[in-house]
């Protein structure tokens, strides 16, 4: 069981790197509820992240960007 953990431990860690948890609401959302069940785990308050809308990694690309539909070269 300690391995499995530790595991989610690593998970949660890289789920809580910028760029991953500040991407968009869904992201966020994946970062809190890990940290709810580690903070369970743990039998301890979990730390919850918040980020504004205007924020998010995703509402600040430019347009093409990782994340936006790249327009064909038949609608520019």
């Amino acid at each position: 069981m300690n391995k499995k953990i530790e595991s989610m431990k690593q998970i949660l860690e890289v789920q809580g790197n910028s760029g991953n948890w500040n991407y968009d609401n869904y992201m966020l959302g994946i970062f809190n509820g890990m940290e709810l069940m580690m903070a369970t785990l743990e039998d301890r308050e979990p730390l919850f992240r918040e980020c504004k809308g205007k924020d998010f990694l995703y509402n600040n690309m430019e347009k093409g960007s990782f994340g936006n539909p790249i327009e064909s070269k038949e609608e520019l």
